[in-house]
Formats: C-alpha cells, structure tokens, sequence
C-alpha cells in the first residue's frame, strides 16, 4: 500500500473533533453578558414610567423594623436603675399590679407567697416539691403558669413561674418572661425592652 493510502486510513479512524475551550469559554462569557444586560434594561424600565408618577396603594404595616435601627419603629420600654443598680418594675400579673425585680439570673419568674395569692393563685393547688436554690440558700417551689404578665402596653400570655414557698422580699422578672421579647439592654443605668 502506498505511503497516500496509510495516511488515508489514519485520518478515517481518528476520533470527531471536539469543541476548544476557548471557543467554550467564549460562549459562556457571552451568554452570561446577555443575561446581565437584560437584568439591567429591566431595571430601568422599572424605575422609568412613561404614564409619570402614580399613587401608589396603601402598604399594611407588616413589616419587621431592622435591628439597631435608630429609625426603625418598634415598641420600646425604658426604665431606671435605682440608686443601688437594681431595676424595679411594677407589672400587672393576670390584672393585679406586682412589683418585680428585674434579675437575668433568674431562670423564671418567682413570685412570693403573697404576691402569687394576690395575682389569684391559690395555695391550696400548689405543690412545693421543687428544691430551689436561692442567694439565701436552698428552699422549695411550686410551679405555675402565669395567665398574663402586663409591663404598660406590653402583654406576654403563659408566662411559666414558681411560687415561693417561704417570702420573699420581692418577687423576681426572670428569663421565662425577658425571653420572650425581642430584646433587652442595660446600658448606662436604663434597661431598654424590644418586643
């Protein structure tokens, strides 16, 4: 066979040609050049309006404020530290007003004795059988459920709470009730509640 004739065998058995990566990459640069410019056409024909300005239909306040927002509206409670440090709050529990210590420490809500029988709480339906742990030593508790806890126009329904069974001087606003706002601050004597 001739030397023409071996190099016509060669050339019907090689493989089909595939298409260059750089002719690829060129395609996949244009096609994506493509897709930006008509993202960005459609944009200014949204913002251009040839019939001019229109009123726009009322918007339901639905929407969240922005954290840290100086603008943002949200419900805001401020209060004072006295002249020992401590926050005292006066709350409305299931409609009858308690005075609180605001204590992050705190696990629940604790109210004394008195506190939970003025709040409608009866003694008789209380089971002290918790063993709790207190700055004046070991005691025991009673779980409850608070109906309403009401900080002015703040409201939390279901609060979970104990019932003290020795007194207490003060009952104490703990984390069943400060987790579930938004948030709370101390900065600069104020304690600041977002909800």
């Amino acid at each position: 066979m001739s030397d023409f004739g071996d190099r016509t065998a060669q050339a019907e058995t090689r493989p089909p040609r595939t298409p260059q990566p750089k002719a690829l990459h060129f395609a996949l640069v244009m096609l994506g050049g493509c897709v930006v410019l008509s993202l960005v056409i459609g944009v200014l024909f949204r913002q251009v309006d040839p019939a001019g300005p229109s009123v726009a239909p009322p918007r339901l306040n639905m929407a969240v404020p922005a954290r840290g927002s100086a603008t943002a509206a949200s419900n805001v409670l401020q209060y004072h530290a006295d002249a020992s440090g401590h926050f005292f709050i006066d709350a409305a529990v299931n409609g009858t007003t308690i005075r609180f210590l605001v204590d992050t420490g705190a696990s629940v809500v604790a109210l004394s004795p008195e506190d939970a029988r003025a709040a409608g709480i009866s003694d008789g339906v209380l089971s002290f059988s918790e063993t709790v742990t207190t700055a004046n030593g070991e005691t025991h508790a009673a779980q409850a459920t608070l109906r309403s806890v009401r900080l002015e126009q703040l409201e939390v329904l279901e609060v979970p709470a104990v019932v003290m069974q020795q007194s207490m001087p003060v009952s104490l606003l703990g984390m069943s009730f400060l987790k579930r706002l938004d948030g709370y601050s101390i900065r600069d004597g104020v304690l600041t509640i977002e909800w």
